[in-house]
């Protein structure tokens, strides 16, 4: 979590639950943006992600992507390409770390 955290991907993407108040995202992602190298600012955003359910919307999220993905692959010709892609999204998507 702390990789992604000091990634710079999307800083906003585990906070867009309705219930987070828009003072506290400002908040959480002016630590990303600013404190990403300070160890306990990381670790109040970890902490805050975990509580406000970030976590489980990212999941949820991510399972609709990888959803779309298998539908989008079943259009096309079984073969071991179309295996591989299946089975990359399924390790990327059900892996622990």
């Amino acid at each position: 979590m702390g990789i992604d955290i000091k990634g710079k991907d999307d800083p906003a993407a585990d906070l867009r639950p309705q219930s987070v108040r828009f003072a506290t995202r400002r908040h959480i992602i002016g630590l990303v943006r600013r404190h990403n190298e300070n160890p306990e600012k990381v670790k109040e955003v970890i902490e805050f992600v975990r509580n406000s359910g970030g976590i489980q919307y990212t999941e949820a999220v991510m399972l609709r992507f990888r959803q779309e993905a298998f539908e989008i692959l079943e259009t096309f010709p079984a073969s071991e390409s179309r295996t591989a892609l299946r089975d990359l999204v399924t390790f990327v998507t059900e892996r622990k770390k």
